[in-house]
């Protein structure tokens, strides 16, 4: 059975979670839409809350593949 290989596109999500000391619902809420925007790797407030994650596959299509290059006849005293 010969095997190919295949690129697979996924979109993830990471269920996070946080904290906020608000006197109201609305309030906490307009807090916790200024912590939204985060570069990866920046400290920030939230935290996830379970070890897993959930992807949906997008697509899988044959990965491109290039041809070989037959090799190249030897040539005595070149490359040594």
């Amino acid at each position: 059975m010969t095997k190919k290989t295949y690129d697979v596109k996924a979109k993830g999500v990471i269920r996070l979670a946080m904290s906020v000391e608000a006197e109201s619902r609305e309030q906490a809420e307009e807090l916790a839409e200024k912590e939204t925007e985060r570069l990866y790797g920046e400290p920030g407030p939230w935290y996830p809350r379970a070890d897993g994650y959930t992807l949906e596959i997008e697509s899988v299509v044959p990965a491109k593949t290039y041809p070989q290059c037959p090799p190249r006849k030897f040539i005595p005293n070149y490359d040594d």
